[in-house]
């Protein structure tokens, strides 16, 4: 039996006011694109295909700001990498975390 992920809007504690996650271009996308596991091998790849489908998204902003303003430390959000945050950020330390 193969166990199939949960869309990743789904997946996400967002604020209940944070109705953009509706139009999400990642909303039934398969959550593991946009989360890939470390920094080398498949993944940069991995994150250039997860920010293709966020450059293509109507709420790319909001998504940025939610990651920035909440601390997002993993994943492609508002298509930004998690290195790309912490050098707009300087933060280090995670804030927030997505359910499994």
């Amino acid at each position: 039996m193969t166990a199939t992920a949960a869309p990743v809007a789904s997946r996400l504690r967002v604020p209940e006011d944070s109705d953009w996650t509706q139009a999400a271009a990642c909303a039934d996308e398969d959550p593991e694109l946009f989360f890939p596991v470390g920094e080398k091998g498949t993944a940069p790849a991995q994150l250039e295909l997860a920010r293709a489908v966020c450059l293509g998204c109507p709420v790319v902003e909001p998504c940025l700001q939610f990651a920035l303003d909440v601390g997002v430390t993993d994943g492609m959000w508002g298509a930004t990498s998690p290195r790309e945050r912490r050098a707009m950020t300087g933060r280090r330390n995670p804030r927030y975390y997505y359910e499994d």
